[in-house]
């Protein structure tokens, strides 16, 4: 006798109900399953299996040889269809927003032309101008990240059911998405600041 660890069979969802392993001479009849560990493609070695069971006994037919992830991915197709569609729609989704937010940025930035200009014709340096375009682009996009993440944070319970293995607050996935988010808008902040910080301040006050 002997107590094995749990092991989730025939779905991820539900929780692992109590489970009595007796031997097989024990149990006569029926079918058998059978995992066999190979080192590279599991695929190549179903000719070798069949060959030999017909050694061990002809007459066992030997039915759907499959590796464990032509398994799964049968088991849970549906799941894998939602996260497939999930992620194409979430990278869009996040490529619209960054095309978005850079036009946004940039054109907040432009229309402070005409105040870059002056702010230089009474000496500023360049490079502060540029700093102080990026810290006050740095607040907004802050306010803005802050409630990015809590509005994702209260809608993430409607996938939890869809996850396995994963939180539906998994903070990696909220890190990644925030930083790319804050370096998009940065760089739509910085490179029209950057040109406006460039011109006289008589052609800055010109173009605004």
């Amino acid at each position: 006798m002997g107590v094995a660890g749990d092991a989730k069979y025939t779905d991820l969802r539900t929780p692992v109900p109590p489970t009595l392993y007796l031997p097989a001479l024990q149990q006569p009849g029926g079918e058998a399953s059978f995992a066999v560990r190979v080192d590279g493609d599991p695929a190549t070695i179903f000719p070798a299996v069949r060959a030999i069971m017909r050694e061990i006994d002809p007459t066992l037919p030997v039915q759907s040889l499959r590796t464990q992830d032509e398994q799964l991915a049968q088991l849970h197709a549906q799941e894998l269809l939602f996260a497939r569609l999930s992620g194409f729609f979430g990278v869009l989704a996040l490529a619209l927003t960054c095309v978005g937010l850079y036009g946004l940025m940039s054109y907040a930035v432009l229309r402070r032309t005409a105040e870059i200009g002056l702010r230089m014709a009474l000496g500023a340096v360049p490079s502060n101008v540029v700093a102080m375009m990026l810290r006050e682009s740095l607040a907004m996009i802050s306010v803005g990240l802050l409630i990015g993440v809590a509005s994702a944070s209260s809608l993430s319970g409607f996938v939890k059911s869809m996850l396995f293995g994963l939180s539906s607050t998994d903070p990696v996935t909220y890190a990644a998405v925030a930083a790319v988010l804050a370096v998009v808008a940065l760089a739509a902040s910085y490179l029209p600041a950057r040109r406006a910080s460039r011109l006289a301040p008589t052609d800055a006050l010109r173009e605004a």
